[in-house]
């Protein structure tokens, strides 16, 4: 019997590497102009704090977070002064079609995918001149002397990085037909992201908007579990969540009423009042004069 070769498909492959770099930036670190790059990025923060601007959405963006941006996407960033970041940024050309379900899409790293980003760091260290822990230069080229293979070993992590995003991106929702334990066992993931999402961006512009994109979700749907598993509406949480949190700022004492409603991603310190006592029932100031706030 003649056995028959089976061609392997490549569903996701990183032809160029454009810039491979960790920065450390300092907190007065902004992009005041847009930048327009012709190829995919994506940027995680291994520490601090940084928002970033694209002409769809704003992220708030902390330690554990990536980001991937698309070829031709304007982008402003700033980094947090109080908390400055290190990123890790990566520019790579990838022709598949299935990148687009990473476009502008930020999600929370597990153990799993950051040692991914660990071992792309050993390998470019072995294979990139500068090295990424080195200050970059216009363009990156191959260090003389390389150890075999490690050029071929950062292709592979970081292809192995992206069908899992991928993976991970199509999790958010249910597919096909699911018993009903699944459907619960699936309900309660999607609440259990979204809960972690808005705790995790709690000081960025969030709105229901950004959650349904970044879930690829629809409104209605995201309302049912949401009710469901945790007992109100998404807007209502991040209220809630804000307001709790407001609560521990004006304890501890350390901000104004301005920068709180700063933190929390309110427009103005008049909204940020007007939201804090049609919950509570008190104003920010005569909260602090409670008994409570002084426990």
């Amino acid at each position: 019997m003649e056995l028959r070769m089976l061609k392997l498909r490549e569903t996701v492959v990183v032809d160029k590497i454009v810039s491979f770099h960790y920065k450390e930036l300092p907190k007065d670190y902004v992009e005041d102009v847009g930048l327009n790059y012709s190829f995919w990025q994506f940027l995680y923060v291994d520490k601090g704090e940084i928002e970033l601007i694209t002409e769809q959405s704003e992220f708030h963006m902390r330690q554990g977070d990536i980001l991937f941006l698309p070829p031709h996407q304007l982008r402003r960033g700033r980094a947090n002064p109080k908390n400055p970041p290190n990123l890790l940024i990566v520019s790579f050309d990838c022709r598949s079609s299935f990148l687009v379900r990473l476009k502008n899409k930020c999600f929370q790293v597990d153990d799993g995918k950051r040692n991914f980003l660990t071992q792309m760091i050993k390998e470019g260290r072995n294979t990139f001149d500068p090295s990424p822990l080195e200050k970059q230069k216009e363009s990156i080229a191959r260090r003389k002397n390389a150890l075999f293979g490690c050029e071929h070993m950062v292709k592979n992590y970081m292809e192995i990085l992206l069908i899992s995003m991928i993976r991970e991106s199509e999790s958010h929702l249910p597919t096909g037909k699911l018993t009903s334990t699944q459907k619960e066992k699936q309900e309660k993931e999607i609440a259990s992201r979204v809960v972690a999402h808005i705790d995790v961006h709690l000081q960025a512009n969030l709105s229901l908007d950004n959650i349904v994109d970044a879930f690829s979700i629809s409104r209605t749907q995201l309302y049912y579990i949401f009710k469901k598993e945790i007992g109100c509406g998404v807007t209502e949480y991040i209220k809630m969540k804000r307001i709790d949190k407001a609560k521990t700022y004006i304890r501890e004492e350390k901000y104004n009423y301005t920068e709180i409603a700063d933190l929390l991603g309110y427009n103005s310190v008049h909204y940020f009042s007007k939201d804090f006592k049609k919950t509570t029932g008190m104003s920010p100031s005569e909260y602090a004069k409670t008994i409570v706030a002084r426990i």
